[in-house]
């Protein structure tokens, strides 16, 4: 059987996270990064097992919101950068992650609102 909607792809991912193929989930959620429900759905589901992938998804997923320079979307912004901290310290890279976040407070210090978003972090 083939799934091919949008509501079908989330639920291949649950049974390719249930399965235990991670790989495979994280090609779908490759392949539709789009869909950032599905991403995050993946990228929960993997935390333990595929941390690296977790951390550039996220990281994709919150520049592109970031990028939008409407301080609407960087709530979720700060959610996406959450799950990339958490997958950091899952592979005991806190360093590269205050390291990562320095960097971002720098580069958009001109924006007040993300920078009270961050402050969270």
């Amino acid at each position: 059987m083939r799934l091919r909607s949008g509501h079908d792809r989330q639920a291949l991912a649950a049974v390719l996270l249930h399965e235990s193929l991670w790989d495979e989930a994280t090609t779908l959620a490759d392949k539709h990064a789009a869909d950032y429900e599905l991403v995050g759905q993946v990228a929960d589901g993997v935390m333990t097992q595929r941390a690296a992938w977790v951390i550039n998804a996220s990281r994709q997923q919150a520049d592109a919101l970031i990028a939008r320079t409407s301080s609407t979307y960087y709530i979720h912004a700060v959610t996406w950068l959450t799950r990339m901290k958490k997958a950091h310290f899952q592979l005991g890279q806190k360093k590269d992650w205050e390291c990562y976040l320095s960097e971002l407070r720098e580069q958009y210090r001109r924006r007040p609102a993300l920078q009270a978003k961050l402050r969270v972090l």
